[in-house]
């Protein structure tokens, strides 16, 4: 099912654009909820959104962070999924731009390696980048 509807979400402008004004406002909605539940805890809420500045940052993210990765990679990665490089080109060219992305953000990463790679790189620039919570009384 996920695929049909990807095939004609990708295809046409016109059917991408109805779909995202559809579904963007139901997932921002969601995660603010996720975020006022979580805002108590004292610590930072990360969010992975794709498509973060398509639908308008919302207020209470405070930092953006762009990962991008190689072509190479992400056509290694697209391949593991099942798609071609077709694929990958047709639904990359509805996004915003890549150098768009990287103006916007406070921090740009290159993923072109393992999963806890990025997982230290991104643990390195949180505890160089945000407030420490404060400490029980």
């Amino acid at each position: 099912m996920r695929a049909r509807i990807a095939a004609i979400i990708f295809n046409d402008k016109t059917e991408y654009g109805w779909a995202m004004k559809l579904l963007h406002p139901i997932v921002k909605k969601e995660m603010q909820l996720r975020v006022e539940e979580m805002k108590g805890e004292g610590r930072p809420i990360v969010a992975e959104i794709q498509m973060l500045f398509e639908a308008g940052v919302a207020p209470w993210v405070t930092m953006k962070m762009f990962v991008t990765a190689s072509r190479r990679v992400r056509l290694e990665r697209c391949l593991a999924r099942g798609w071609d490089e077709a694929e990958m080109s047709r639904r990359e060219s509805f996004f915003m731009k890549s150098e768009d992305r990287m103006a916007l953000s406070d921090f740009v990463i290159r993923n072109d390696g393992t999963l806890e790679d990025l997982r230290r790189l991104i643990g390195r620039i949180a505890a160089d980048s945000l407030p420490m919570p404060k400490a029980p009384r």
